[in-house]
């Protein structure tokens, strides 16, 4: 420092090394090879239709559409595609005997040629014996066109990719009926919620607290500090993974996690690097978190969880009585 009546002058000097370097798959830009390759897509369901073609649009990919199981093994065979996507009711029972099919028509071996199935969360489970029906992968629909082009670039690039959707809990519809009874969804920020993120910033030391509720395809913030965001989609969400568990969830470091690394939260704003979050439970369902967001890595210790945890209950108990409020009270931002 400088003595009083002193002046201390600081010149920018070379940036200092950092300790390690990374690439971000989500960030890299496909290889030329990859962009010159097909995508064959099997969907009747438009919503699936209109996400891949998005996603392969923004990074300028071929993608052939077929809309029978008679039209994936037609464009297999003139197409020869790298990838093959298709929902599971296209195949019916003969699953196995009509993913050869495919192979055998696109001339390609199980290297050359990645198949992918896509299943609704909400009309069937992902087949038992997935990998010896021929299907490489299984993907859970609804999920977001970010979400897909992600996937296309480690499918295509034939890399892992480090982002991990949540899967829906067991009582998913149970819970999401009761965040839904609640009817507090899309109200304004209220004093009663906002003081404890206040608080739990101070008293953690992070730039970042949020009252988040999971809704079926989206995480809503009750309370925010240090974010403008309203919402975010839910299968970029950390806190659709902490509703999993009773206990606080943690990530210490996103940058280098298998699960949340190539996370648009991570690669992009708000730049996510540790995460903690406890459940919220209301009628005896998770139905949101209470969590904590830094730019640095870190990790709670047995105290903090303790304190974490103790807000949390506090937070609940301004949940339970929401309900108890009149009309009147409840205004929405809308």
């Amino acid at each position: 420092g400088a003595a009083e009546g002193m002046t201390l002058a600081i010149e920018p000097g070379p940036r200092p090394p950092r300790a390690q370097d990374f690439e971000w798959s989500a960030r890299r830009v496909p290889q030329r090879d990859a962009l010159a390759q097909t995508v064959l897509l099997g969907a009747r369901e438009q919503t699936n239709v209109e996400v891949f073609r998005h996603a392969a649009a923004a990074d300028k990919l071929t993608l052939q559409e077929a809309v029978d199981r008679d039209g994936i093994v037609t464009l297999a065979e003139k197409t020869s595609p790298s990838l093959v996507i298709f929902e599971r009711e296209f195949f019916g029972s003969e699953l196995e005997k009509a993913v050869q099919c495919v192979r055998e028509a696109a001339h390609a071996d199980a290297s050359e040629l990645t198949v992918v199935g896509l299943v609704s969360e909400t009309k069937t489970g992902i087949p038992d014996g997935c990998l010896e029906s021929g299907v490489d992968e299984w993907l859970t629909t609804p999920l977001s066109e970010e979400y897909a082009r992600t996937r296309l670039r480690s499918w295509l690039l034939r890399t892992g990719c480090r982002w991990r959707r949540a899967p829906a809990p067991a009582n998913e519809s149970a819970r999401v009926q009761a965040l839904h009874h609640l009817n507090i969804l899309d109200t304004s920020a209220e004093e009663r919620f906002d003081r404890y993120t206040r608080i739990a910033a101070a008293l953690f030391s992070v730039p970042t607290v949020l009252v988040s509720l999971v809704d079926t395809d989206r995480q809503w913030f009750k309370s925010k500090y240090g974010l403008n965001a309203e919402e975010t989609p839910r299968d970029r969400a950390f806190c659709a993974h902490a509703i999993l568990g009773s206990d606080v969830f943690q990530v210490t470091d996103a940058r280098v996690h298998p699960d949340f690394a190539d996370n648009p939260l991570v690669t992009g704003p708000p730049h996510v690097r540790f995460y903690a979050g406890v459940p919220l439970n209301v009628y005896g369902q998770n139905i949101g978190v209470l969590c904590l967001n830094d730019y640095f890595p870190r990790e709670l210790d047995a105290k903090e969880i303790g304190l974490l945890h103790d807000l949390g209950r506090l937070v609940e108990r301004e949940l339970e009585e929401y309900v108890h409020l009149p009309p009147a009270e409840r205004t929405s931002v809308g």
